[in-house]
């Protein structure tokens, strides 16, 4: 092929841009290189969330939670050469330590020069977005937790993370109660607070004023195995918080929290994935575990810990040459946990079941017809 020739075939991917979002990370020790990592590490910006804190031992004080997280500064030296420019600190263990731990993740993200957004040393900084340029795009990260253990959320005063507050109702079953005691029958309900939500609307709009394209995290729903089977795998909440975020002008919403996949939609121009799983989550130290009352410690079955080593990928891909720098699609990518905790990936055949299975939940089903699949990976297209 003539150089000329071959140039313009070349053109349009590097008028491409390529944005990685991941699941969530706990980084302990020294992540392996695998192909996975080493192509997300070619990426033009990588988005994770960082679960707990990075601090000292000793730092804070711990809550008093069933499982406490943290990991130590020196860990995350290795995140900018896996492509990781900016993390979500809204998650529910980023306060595990306290105040003083918070600080020294800040700072020590700082020192390396990585980006980040949804926790801060009161309310405004913990919603200020993270704000990057790619080659001439200019993206806002926004990130937001739903999952709230007792004052984790910022406020004026205080530090902590960018809380949305849910409301909880809860239905008895009656019937169901009498035919089959000891079953779990109530029905939970939830919706967002009403003077959140519009705190977390106003947020994404602005940043969407002056931004080509505004990702948001989101921290949200429920860990594996906490929901009857017939309540679906997520809260009355999510779907309609995902429509005012959509509405207010996010491109994608990003999710974590279940420590399992959940399904993607798309609400208009708004590409959502519920919950992305873990990316990277190596074990961590046992906690002393605060067990209230009627619950009991069992050991995970093997169906659960299989689940957890489940995960995808969102690449959003960006088209700079139109005008607005239009999000042109969002790749769905399947890969699998090892038994250290680290990122590979899986066969073309277990791509494509994990792409079926989403496919298959309700939250996909109407995507899931419209995607393309090919060699594991699906495309929702967007223009």
């Amino acid at each position: 092929m003539p150089q000329s020739a071959m140039e313009n075939t070349l053109q349009p991917m590097r008028e491409d841009l390529r944005i990685v979002m991941t699941g969530d990370i706990h980084v302990r020790r020294t992540v392996e290189v695998s192909p996975l990592i080493t192509d997300i590490s070619t990426a033009d910006c990588v988005f994770a969330n960082l679960e707990g804190p990075a601090c000292e031992k000793g730092t804070g004080y711990p809550s008093d939670k069933t499982v406490l997280l943290k990991t130590d500064p020196r860990w995350l030296d290795q995140l900018p050469s896996l492509g990781v420019r900016v993390v979500s600190l809204a998650n529910n263990h980023m306060m595990d330590y306290g105040p003083a731990a918070l600080e020294q993740t800040i700072r020590a993200l700082d020192e390396r020069g990585i980006r980040h957004t949804g926790a801060g040393l009161d309310e405004a900084a913990a919603f200020r977005p993270a704000r990057i340029q790619c080659r001439g795009v200019d993206i806002a990260f926004l990130s937001f937790c739903c999952t709230l253990p007792p004052n984790y959320r910022a406020t004026d005063g205080r530090p902590g993370v960018a809380g949305i507050r849910v409301r909880s109702s809860f239905e008895p079953d009656l019937s169901r109660m009498e035919e089959e005691p000891g079953s779990a029958s109530l029905y939970v309900h939830t919706d967002v607070f009403p003077p959140d939500l519009g705190k977390v609307r106003e947020a994404v709009r602005r940043a969407s004023r002056d931004a080509d394209i505004v990702i948001v995290g989101m921290h949200w729903g429920v860990s594996l195995g906490w929901t009857p089977v017939v309540q679906g795998q997520t809260a009355d909440y999510q779907r309609p918080l995902a429509d005012v975020l959509a509405g207010a002008g996010a491109d994608i919403l990003c999710g974590g929290h279940a420590h399992a996949i959940n399904g993607v939609c798309r609400i208009e121009n708004c590409v959502v994935g519920y919950s992305q799983g873990n990316f990277i989550w190596h074990p961590h130290a046992s906690t002393p575990a605060r067990l209230t009352p009627p619950y009991k410690s069992v050991e995970e079955p093997d169906w659960k810990r299989q689940r957890k080593r489940e995960g995808y990928l969102l690449e959003a891909i960006i088209d700079r040459a139109r005008t607005g720098r239009t999000l042109k699609e969002v790749r769905v990518v399947p890969y699998f946990l090892d038994d250290r905790g680290d990122p590979q990936r899986g066969s073309i055949e277990y791509s494509e079941e994990i792409l079926g299975r989403l496919a298959g939940y309700a939250e996909s089903s109407k995507i899931g017809k419209r995607w393309n699949s090919e060699n594991g990976k699906a495309t929702i297209q967007l223009c």
